[in-house]
């Protein structure tokens, strides 16, 4: 490694120490301030990754004498170690993994220390599956179906260039992980209205709206600056979806209420290795008072016999089942729809842990 990336990489995981911020929006910052070229921009994301990954295995070096740069290379190419040290996870997912899977917890941390793959839907309002992915093909973006969700495809070559993709640009797909489109399914067949109650960008509403369009559908959330995010990403789908504020479905009440929790996202370390280090028990106290306070509000919004669709990208259980147990004891009117959904480890789809809560 030269002295340029040694330097550069001691940067990035200094300030990273020191702010926790998203491993993409810092990697980004330091990139535009430093006016870093794209092949040391790889060599950089590749090294930094390593260190979220195998931190544990970066600090055992340093402590045989190596510079932290040094030992993130070593760490690259080592293989052949404790799983504790090549898959490093803070006691927290650590244990959580042991509870919730017994004897596979290693196989499912080492997966989850993995690369998720790149997954998109079809938009059904414009074409099918099978349609897209020929299209795709013929603009060198190679695609295979996903192994559950029906409208899902795994891009296997080009991911590069979806964005930049004409279809993409007429909403015929959206970037969406399996385990989300799996997820949308189960909204309640019958359900006329349904809120979106943490939309984020309006992923799950854009999906649900492209597949059930006898549903109405409003999206909201606290996070109001990313509303015209949804209202485009919409328009350009045809898939129609009215955004409010918080505050303004008032006394309103839903058919099913859609809360997609706030929540740890170990579930998707794939995608977010940093996270691990960044939600501690400290911040997932905070994460699980959140929750609660979606689930209340979703039930302020839900109508008599209706059904609030409760999801998390997390596999610890204080955030799912052990949640969802208090609620329906503190709402004796609301019962779980049975043990809920979790999606497996090892497979293409991310971790996504999904109940339906159906009101008396």
């Amino acid at each position: 490694m030269n002295r340029f990336i040694a330097a550069l990489l001691d940067e990035a995981i200094g300030r990273f120490e020191e702010t926790r911020w998203k491993a993409d929006l810092l990697l980004a910052a330091l990139f535009r301030q430093r006016h870093i070229g794209k092949r040391d921009r790889t060599i950089l994301r590749e090294l930094f990754f390593t260190y979220l990954r195998r931190r544990y295995l970066v600090e055992s070096f340093m402590r045989a004498g190596l510079t932290r740069p040094d030992a993130v290379e070593r760490a690259r190419e080592t293989t052949g170690v404790s799983g504790d040290l090549l898959h490093s996870f803070p006691p927290l997912y650590r244990d959580a993994a042991t509870a919730r899977y017994g004897d596979g917890a290693d196989a499912a941390l080492a997966w989850l220390n993995g690369r998720a793959p790149t997954t998109i839907r079809a938009n059904v309002r414009r074409f099918g599956r099978d349609e897209l992915r020929k299209h795709l093909a013929a603009e060198g973006i190679r695609c295979v179906p996903t192994p559950t969700a029906p409208h899902g495809l795994i891009v296997t070559d080009g991911a590069s260039q979806l964005t930049r993709s004409p279809l993409y640009e007429k909403g015929f797909f959206e970037l969406q992980d399996e385990s989300s489109q799996l997820a949308v399914g189960l909204v309640p067949e019958g359900a006329a209205t349904l809120l979106d109650l943490c939309a984020g960008g309006g992923g799950k509403s854009l999906a649900i709206a492209a597949q059930r369009p006898d549903i109405k559908i409003t999206a909201s959330d606290i996070r109001t600056h990313r509303f015209d995010e949804i209202t485009e990403r919409a328009t350009r789908a045809g898939t129609p979806v009215t955004v409010v504020a918080p505050e303004k479905p008032g006394d309103t009440r839903f058919d099913t209420v859609l809360v997609d929790a706030p929540c740890s996202g170990s579930g998707v370390l794939r995608r977010n290795p940093e996270d691990r280090w960044r939600v501690g028990e400290k911040e997932l106290a905070a994460l699980l008072e959140s929750q609660r306070t979606c689930l209340d509000t979703a039930l302020r919004h839900l109508a008599p016999g209706g059904a609030i669709l409760y999801l998390t990208c997390s596999y610890l259980p204080v955030e799912n089942e052990e949640n969802i147990a208090k609620f329906t004891a503190a709402h004796h009117d609301v019962t779980a729809d049975g043990p809920g959904m979790l999606t497996a480890p090892g497979g293409t789809a991310d971790l996504m842990f999904a109940t339906l809560l159906r009101r008396r």
